[in-house]
């Protein structure tokens, strides 16, 4: 009979901690996001012509994820690391010349809703509201809108 009891008990305590677990996995997903947004939006205001789809100063905007990686590392942060599928995305889209239409933004899925938490600048998150999680693996469902490029950073692992 105790162990009946116990059972049970072990059979309703196990799914809450999984959600207790999922909830705090994505709060540190959230957080990750407003740090890569805020070294980004703090990198490209001191730049004389920011640029969110050339974080480095190569001139080449095919390799966001290792300017990052950089980027990151100069202020003792690193890429996050996927944990549970969580994939982070970072999109970006240039504008003019003089600086005006410069946009980015940084996705994840939450694990425990399945919806997708983004943070970047204002137009960028009016831009990529259609995003959403395809799967249980992290995956996004819709591709970056016209003008943005789309780039999975997720630490490798």
């Amino acid at each position: 009979m105790v162990i009946v009891i116990i059972g049970i008990l072990a059979s309703i305590s196990v799914p809450a901690f999984n959600g207790f677990f999922q909830q705090a996995r994505d709060g540190e997903r959230e957080a990750n996001l407003k740090n890569i947004y805020t070294i980004v939006l703090t990198d490209q205001n001191v730049k004389d012509s920011p640029s969110y789809c050339d974080l480095g100063s190569d001139g080449d905007d095919s390799n966001n994820k290792d300017e990052l990686k950089v980027l990151l590392a100069a202020q003792g942060a690193s890429l996050p690391e996927e944990k549970n599928n969580g994939k982070y995305y970072y999109f970006c889209k240039e504008g003019t010349a003089g600086g005006s239409g410069h946009e980015f933004a940084v996705a994840v899925c939450l694990e425990k809703t399945e919806t997708v938490a983004i943070n970047g600048t204002p137009n960028a998150l009016a831009d990529l509201t259609t995003l959403t999680c395809e799967n249980k693996d992290g995956d996004l469902k819709k591709d970056a809108p016209t003008g943005y490029t789309g780039e999975d950073i997720s630490k490798d692992n």
